[in-house]
């Protein structure tokens, strides 16, 4: 009786090979799914913390809506630039001009805007507002969001800022200089107050004392030292 073992024929190893694969792929979709859910959780964790900005999806769970839902009310359900991962302040990017005036609440009328901001010829009620943000006179973006164009100057001399700023500096250039002004303050060297003033002149009137302390030591170890050379010699 032959006992050698049958040769595995090429099918045979075919279908091992195809299986390892499926397994595989069966065992990379287990991972993925388990690190999607893990990195999903994180993310939430981080938005409620306020590490990170809401994404669109977030704020329509929050709302026990559907993102489609929670889109349609800015009119961006069929956007294909804005998905659940899309944070909320890049979403309203999208959204068109006149959509965004009427999510703010303001009573001004698209034309009624344009004709304001002079941007006629410019950007439409079609707009998105990404593209038009940077367009619009700093003192009408003052007054669209703060309610009221006198608080442009009050930021101006907030910041130090002067006339290279101007209610008609449009919000993209006026929002750099900002931005610039800020940065330069968080770096700046912080004036001594009296307080530190006080602890640096203890520091070294501390110091003085110490050395001064250090000096009379040292005098008096040498007048000793000089006493018992002459009591020695006599």
């Amino acid at each position: 009786m032959n006992n050698q073992r049958r040769a595995r024929s090429s099918s045979d190893k075919m279908t091992s090979a195809v299986m390892v694969i499926i397994i595989a792929l069966i065992l990379a979709l287990a991972v993925f799914a388990t690190y999607g859910k893990i990195a999903d959780k994180i993310e939430e964790n981080a938005i409620a913390n306020g590490e990170r900005e809401m994404t669109v999806g977030y704020a329509a769970n929050q709302a026990g809506q559907t993102v489609s839902e929670y889109l349609e009310q800015y009119g961006l359900a069929d956007s294909k630039d804005v998905n659940e991962k899309t944070t909320v302040s890049e979403m309203y990017g999208f959204m068109t001009l006149e959509k965004y005036l009427e999510m703010l609440g303001t009573e001004k009328t698209v034309d009624e805007f344009i004709a304001e901001t002079k941007l006629d010829g410019q950007v439409t009620k079609d707009s998105m507002w990404k593209d038009v943000e940077d367009l619009v006179p700093a003192g009408v973006y003052f007054e669209l969001f703060y309610g009221s164009a006198d608080v442009l100057d009050q930021m101006k001399s907030m910041y130090g800022i002067g006339d290279e700023v101007t209610a008609d500096t449009p919000w993209g250039e006026a929002n750099k200089i900002f931005e610039e002004k800020a940065e330069e303050l968080a770096n700046a060297t912080p004036a001594p107050t009296d307080a530190a003033a006080e602890a640096d002149a203890a520091t070294d009137a501390n110091a003085d004392a110490v050395t001064d302390a250090n000096a009379d030591a040292a005098a008096d170890a040498n007048a000793d030292a000089e006493a018992d050379t002459e009591a020695d010699a006599e």
